[in-house]
């Protein structure tokens, strides 16, 4: 992993580099065990586990180390005075920085949280919130718990992602503790906490399938002997949109910096309600889709989106006296195209 110019903006530090080992034939001994409660104390049984030995000229150097737990899974729920009760699901990934070398260096686990610490963390966390919170909310505030809690943990990189449960409508009405699965997008946010606050921010959403029956071609392109696609100014265009998006300062309001995101995805790529708008390529509506972002969201400074082509291939069985009429397509996933581009906020030249 490298820095960004935005990590080393704000003082993030997404590597740990190491002292070189020394190369000296040299005896090394069980260090002297910690008596500080935030480092932690080694046990007997751990403690004579390891032995005295021969450390020997290393081939390669320590040059990047991180721990951490993957795939916590957590529902909370609050349940306001009304009678409307929230949810949100989350899975969460925390990977600390840590100064944590001797670990891999010596096998000493002195001072090491250990990843079921992490994952406790995760619950503890949710339980703190309160009120009701985002996916970046929850984010930063585990981040922040490691750096603060744990002298030893330099930086904590956070993951959320979030499953759309929406509330049911049930007899005309919102029901107050009903939900459905709304669909297939999962909303993402990602946390960096250091030494120094908040390193970065970062929102998005992935697996969120759009399709249009109409409106769309692909015409103009090179074409030669390796070329099978036939030009066309009217097909289904159909995609799983993948998108991420990094902030320049923390949104005040990170619920609403989402929506007008996501509005600003739907709207360019389906257009006016009756009338649609023409794409005439993956490339041009995946720009267009990153500009409005960027203008409608001030704190956005870039967005990464991954459009793949979700195929329907027109069917036609002329022997059977099939003929294709914009009407019976053959669905396919693979092979796919895959378009990928990143849009960065440009800002004014002194």
């Amino acid at each position: 992993l490298r820095d960004t110019p935005r990590e080393r903006e704000w003082g993030g530090d997404r590597t740990r580099r190491v002292k070189k080992e020394e190369t000296t034939r040299r005896t090394w001994t069980e260090p002297s065990t910690p008596t500080n409660r935030a480092v932690g104390k080694r046990s007997s049984s751990a403690a004579e586990a390891i032995q005295v030995h021969e450390k020997v000229d290393m081939e390669g150097e320590l040059t990047e180390h991180m721990h951490g737990k993957s795939r916590v899974r957590v529902a909370r729920v609050w349940r306001e005075p009304s009678g409307a009760q929230y949810i949100c699901e989350w899975e969460v990934q925390a990977i600390l920085l840590s100064a944590m070398e001797h670990a891999f260096l010596h096998g000493d686990n002195a001072g090491m949280t250990p990843t079921d610490t992490v994952k406790n963390t995760v619950y503890y966390v949710a339980k703190k919130m309160k009120q009701r919170c985002t996916a970046e909310e929850f984010a930063i505030e585990i981040a922040k718990h490691f750096v603060k809690e744990y002298p030893l943990v330099s930086q904590a990189t956070v993951d959320v992602e979030q499953k759309p449960w929406k509330r049911m409508q049930v007899m005309g009405r919102p029901h107050n503790h009903g939900f459905t699965m709304g669909g297939t997008e999962i909303r993402t946010a990602q946390a960096v906490f250091n030494n120094s606050g908040l390193a970065k921010l970062s929102a998005g959403v992935k697996d969120f399938m759009v399709l249009k029956t109409t409106q769309s071609g692909y015409v103009g392109y090179l074409i030669d002997k390796f070329t099978t696609l036939g030009e066309t100014t009217e097909r289904l265009l159909g995609t799983s949109i993948t998108a991420s998006w990094a902030y320049s300062t923390p949104p005040r309001d990170t619920e609403k910096a989402y929506k007008n995101a996501m509005d600003s995805l739907v709207e360019v790529f389906y257009g006016n309600p009756a009338t649609g708008i023409y794409s005439p390529s993956v490339q041009y509506t995946l720009h267009e889709m990153s500009q409005e972002a960027l203008r409608r969201v001030p704190e956005m400074e870039s967005i990464t989106m991954r459009l793949p082509n979700i195929h329907f291939l027109p069917y036609n069985h002329e022997k059977s006296g099939v003929k294709f009429e914009d009407d019976v397509y053959i669905a396919t996933s693979e092979p796919h195209g895959t378009i990928q581009a990143t849009v960065t906020r440009r800002r004014a030249r002194l």
